[in-house]
């Protein structure tokens, strides 16, 4: 069994740290819903990512994006203890010719990320106290993006609309949250939903609910993420996932078909 120091231990993807734990492979979507195992190289054209000709059992590789993005706005969470300079800061080391900017609500946190974007002196990178709630900066961003972060919100429904009108007629919303089925009995195999259905009912749903909030909690679904993005104004939402990652799913959404 993996201890909790151990299921930290570097070098191990989570899916290897789980099957250690439960003593089998654990496997995530369920083999009836994945796509072939082979290896393949992620090229890069532009911002979007095209899959070339399966390879042979080397490491898939990924090559930088060339898209040079004037102004990225990243909604963050503090209170799990994620630094918002973490994301938006490390990106804007790697490219200098773009603008990004980090909101959270948590002062102590930008505080932090002001400090390490002044150590690296990084001069494309804005931090600043805000609920994103009261986002309203229109056509502003070419792409904005939220880690494990809407499910959490108190007022979600209000954050998405905020986030597809801050985005420019063709920016991306790139959304990345817990890869489950809105519905309980369809997550029944789901090798983390003990797990998952306990984060939400001892913080994300309860945090939500204490402010008020609508209190989505941890588990609400691709289901009801893409109903959710639909009202929020984007007419084109695809959900890709990662291999080895059986935590996320990671939304590209965009508010044109095109």
């Amino acid at each position: 069994m993996v201890t909790p120091e151990a299921f930290f231990e570097p070098g191990l993807s989570l899916q290897e740290k789980l099957s250690r734990h439960f003593g089998r492979p654990i496997v995530w979507p369920p083999p009836s819903e994945t796509k072939p195992s082979k290896s393949s190289q992620v090229a890069t054209t532009g911002s979007e990512p095209t899959m070339a000709a399966p390879a042979d059992d080397t490491p898939t590789i990924i090559t930088r994006t060339v898209q040079v993005f004037d102004a990225t706005l990243y909604v963050t969470r503090t209170r799990l203890g994620i630094v918002p300079f973490s994301v938006p800061g490390g990106v804007a080391k790697a490219f200098p010719d773009s603008k990004f900017v980090g909101y959270d609500f948590s002062k102590k946190a930008i505080a932090a990320a002001k400090a390490e974007a002044k150590r690296l002196k990084l001069s494309n990178a804005l931090f600043a106290a805000k609920d994103v709630a009261t986002l309203n900066e229109p056509k502003k961003y070419d792409l904005i993006t939220a880690f494990d972060s809407i499910h959490d919100q108190a007022k979600p429904t209000r954050v998405l609309k905020a986030i597809s009108r801050g985005l420019r007629p063709d920016g991306v919303f790139l959304l990345v949250d817990v890869a489950a089925s809105s519905n309980l009995h369809e997550n029944l195999r789901h090798p983390l939903g003990p797990f998952l259905y306990s984060i939400s009912t001892m913080h994300c749903m309860t945090v939500s609910l204490a402010y008020g909030g609508e209190g989505l909690g941890t588990v609400w679904g691709e289901q009801l993420a893409k109903r959710k993005l639909s009202e929020a104004g984007f007419k084109s939402v695809e959900i890709r996932k990662v291999p080895g990652d059986i935590l996320n799913s990671y939304y590209m959404a965009r508010k044109s078909l095109a």
